[in-house]
């Protein structure tokens, strides 16, 4: 894969005298988005600048893994949700640990998704539940 090589940024003072003005103009939104593209490559992103959604909820399922209460997340609907991704699973019952990494069934409904099934869950259980709503 290639790397993004080093930027050199617009400065005025590279250019003749007469092009100084147009390239000053040009390099107060030029270099600042060459700044920004750098740090995304260097993994300085986070999701404030995606268009994924990190949510967290409680929840209690039983032994099929169903929820115990009607459990609906609101999301921002400027893009439709294609999964859901567990990131974060704390029990908050005992100190036991979550074995299985929990998988999310849901439907959708305009700006909210309804949580359907969790597996990977002990029934009876709650647990504070950090997920990614991937777009």
């Amino acid at each position: 894969m290639a790397q993004l090589q080093n930027i050199k940024y617009l400065r005025k003072e590279d250019f003749s005298k007469e092009a100084r003005d147009i390239v000053d103009q040009m390099a107060s939104s030029i270099n600042p988005f060459m700044q920004d593209v750098q740090a995304a490559f260097d993994g300085q992103i986070d999701t404030s600048n995606t268009i994924n959604e990190i949510k967290i909820f409680d929840v209690i399922v039983d032994t099929n893994g169903l929820p115990l209460t009607r459990t609906s997340i609101k999301f921002k609907n400027n893009h439709k949700v294609i999964g859901t991704i567990c990131v974060n699973a704390e029990n908050l019952t005992d100190n036991t640990y979550v074995s299985n990494t929990p998988f999310i069934s849901y439907n959708l409904n305009k700006d909210q998704l309804i949580i359907e099934h969790i597996t990977g869950l002990t029934a009876n259980k709650k647990y504070r539940l950090t997920i990614e709503l991937k777009k």
